[in-house]
């Protein structure tokens, strides 16, 4: 697809609103690149954000310092995507990703919770991702293991991944194999946005 509008066009009706919807309640907000440097400068926001997004997901195997997005950003340049979100002049969320030749690997999201469905962020953030994958002619768009519905309603389709956890010590490695073998992805909905 040329752009976000082409892809639309493959859309049933009901999706294509919900995009525009999206739109709508977002108009307000407004995103900008930033540099290694305004992400350090907005370090405590960043956590904070950051720290609350983590702190409603079911598990995780760790949270990342907000410090590493300033060094991705300086070592990679153009290949980490680091983009703050502000509505009027308050700093409100961020998302990050990291740009390889054949895919976009979106992984990192903060956001003022106020926000969430006032303006639409989480969902302005997954469209974005998505419109900065056709603007780079990107073909593949990994949008991580959580909010599968909402991620679905985009046309993201679920696949199959491996987990590999290892302690430094053996017997806590030994110990964890069965917590990590139980763990898979929860029931959700999975809807087909587009038009057959």
């Amino acid at each position: 697809y040329k752009n976000m509008a082409a892809y639309m066009g493959t859309m049933n009706t009901k999706y294509r609103s919900r995009f525009t919807h999206v739109y709508q309640k977002s108009a307000a907000v407004r995103k900008f690149d930033f540099s290694a440097e305004q992400i350090r400068e907005q370090l405590p926001t960043i956590e904070k954000m950051y720290a609350e997004v983590i702190s409603r997901v079911d598990y995780n195997l760790g949270v990342l310092d907000a410090q590493t997005f300033v060094y991705l950003k300086k070592h990679l340049g153009d290949n980490f995507v680091f983009v703050g979100y502000y509505l009027e002049d308050e700093f409100v969320g961020f998302s990050a990703a990291f740009l390889f030749d054949a895919y976009l690997d979106a992984n990192f999201i903060g956001f003022e919770n106020r926000f969430k469905n006032s303006h639409k962020l989480y969902q302005r953030m997954l469209l974005d991702f998505l419109e900065l994958a056709l603007h780079k002619n990107i073909r593949e768009v990994r949008l991580g293991r959580t909010a599968e519905t909402i991620k679905s309603s985009l046309g993201a389709i679920p696949v199959p991944m491996k987990l590999y956890a290892r302690h430094r010590s053996e017997t806590a490695s030994k110990l964890m194999r069965p917590l990590f073998t139980s763990l898979g992805p929860s029931a959700f909905e999975l809807r087909n946005p587009f038009k057959n």
